[in-house]
């Protein structure tokens, strides 16, 4: 699948959410400075695109992903497994901010990998959408 740099992102987020570059990048380091670098710049900017409702790059084409090659950088993939262990949802409190964490642990035959759940994401847990 093609992969889009940054420049043509951000280019497609101005175009469709009639922003400028500089507000556009101002969301973007705002959200990578919200979640604490955990994401670069450029998956920030798709964090960005899905908040504004606009699409990057064609879904048709799924690429699935053995966990045992999974490898940093990789994006717009699929992995297939089956969920060996939900942990509690916990809250917690952190220099006065309060959120909820919880993991899952997903195996697919080749690896196993510990699937990370913050705050809001731990509906999906609690909806009972893994079992």
């Amino acid at each position: 699948m093609l992969e889009l740099d940054l420049k043509t992102i951000v280019s497609k987020i101005m175009a469709e959410a009639k922003l400028s570059e500089q507000e556009v990048l101002s969301r973007v380091d705002k959200k990578v400075e919200e979640l604490s670098s955990l994401v670069s710049r450029k998956g920030a900017a798709h964090i960005i695109a899905t908040e504004l409702g606009i699409k990057i790059a064609p879904t048709a084409v799924k690429q699935f992903v053995e966990l045992n090659k999974l490898m940093p950088g990789l994006s717009n993939i699929t992995v297939i497994g089956r969920v060996s262990n939900i942990s509690q949802i916990r809250d917690f409190d952190k220099s006065g901010k309060k959120g909820r964490v919880a993991n899952l642990l997903l195996d697919d035959g080749t690896a196993s990998a510990r699937l990370v759940f913050w705050n809001d994401h731990t509906n999906l847990i609690e909806s009972s959408k893994f079992n």
